[in-house]
């Protein structure tokens, strides 16, 4: 019970709700938080493959270690062996239970979508915003599920369009970097590269405060041709690893630190702060960038679609970064297209 109150603060500090000051008599919120726990466990866990999240900032962590810090990684396990059609059971209540319930940033996302879609009524993007949260519930299921996903199940679910492209740099014996943005499923996106590439992909981890859960995503990760390497050490594996062939797998569209150099521009309406980070890992290591889309073709089923955006040789121009900025225009192209699928619910303007 202790840690359902403890709960009930966080989430009123973050989204200003009323905390009940009694709460030894909630009984319906002890079944609620024996409930969500291992999910929304998993929930915060999933953008932190890559460095680029606010949802590993110390408050998310702070959250997360005082509820889920007696997640046990068997019971993880034992989930993600639960048929799809079974966990999908589970994403409508904790879409309730997050959208309804928890209001999990409600107020980040509605002001998001203002921002970015100024001429959409109101009720068109409340729409867009139940979308997202029906969609990310799928997600976390979907990544509990990745547990025990077979090579061959991977590839069926995400399949890869144009990977001509791919075997093309394969074939020159080239490493790459693979660009993306936190849409659709990001997890199944890194274990379909993994399962089908024949060189290895190094894509950034951020190791979780909740120890328990760590453990389980980051096995989930390792899978088939995956290594995931701590953001503190990568750019020294960069350089160790320069002269092998192997995918750099960056997922670069959120916020990076206040302090640093940045490539400013127009992003969904608004100046934007934007990585440099891959384009200057492609200048010294020389290698070429390709931008990856994701998109949702049902549920359960994604594509991945490839386009180059540069390759060497590289015109380095000080504080002028083309890579970056054609990045920039492919992702927001790919988030008006479908906006549900993109991660509202980071705070990417804060």
């Amino acid at each position: 019970m202790k840690v359902v109150c403890e709960a009930r603060v966080v989430c009123a500090r973050k989204e200003s709700l009323p905390v009940s000051k009694d709460c030894s008599k909630q009984t319906a919120d002890s079944n609620v938080g024996s409930i969500i726990g291992p999910w929304v466990a998993c929930f915060y866990s999933l953008s932190e493959v890559f460095p680029y999240q606010v949802s590993s900032t110390n408050a998310a962590h702070a959250y997360n270690g005082l509820v889920f810090q007696g997640c046990d990684p068997l019971m993880l396990k034992l989930l993600s062996k639960l048929p799809l059609p079974v966990l999908y059971l589970f994403s409508g209540v904790l879409y309730c239970l997050l959208y309804y319930v928890v209001r999990y940033r409600r107020k980040v996302v509605a002001a998001h979508l203002q921002q970015a879609f100024p001429d959409k009524s109101a009720a068109e993007r409340k729409l867009i915003a139940k979308k997202f949260y029906r969609g990310f519930s799928d997600v976390t299921v979907e990544a509990l599920y990745s547990g025990h996903m077979s090579r061959e199940e991977v590839s069926e679910r995400v399949q890869f369009k144009n990977i001509e492209l791919l075997e093309s740099l394969l074939d020159q014996g080239s490493s790459f970097i693979l660009l993306g943005g936190h849409c659709c499923n990001w997890e199944w996106l890194l274990l379909s590269l993994g399962a089908k590439l024949p060189i290895p992909v190094n894509a950034v981890y951020k190791p979780l405060h909740n120890k328990n859960v760590d453990r389980f995503m980051y096995e989930t990760r390792s899978r088939f041709n995956v290594e995931p390497i701590p953001h503190q050490e990568f750019m020294n594996e960069v350089v160790k690893r320069k002269r092998s062939q192997r995918v750099y797998g960056i997922l670069a569209d959120q916020r990076p630190r206040n302090k640093g150099r940045a490539h400013v521009t127009q992003f969904l309406n608004r100046e934007t702060r934007c990585f440099i980070g891959p384009e200057k890992i492609a200048q010294f290591v020389k290698i070429p960038v390709v931008f990856m889309k994701m998109t949702r073709l049902s549920r359960g089923r994604y594509q991945l679609a490839f386009e180059l955006l540069a390759e060497p040789p590289y015109k380095k121009e000080r504080d002028s970064y083309p890579v970056t900025e054609r990045y920039i225009r492919k992702l927001e192209e790919q988030i008006m297209e479908t906006p549900e699928d993109w991660l509202w619910s980071n705070r990417r303007w804060k």
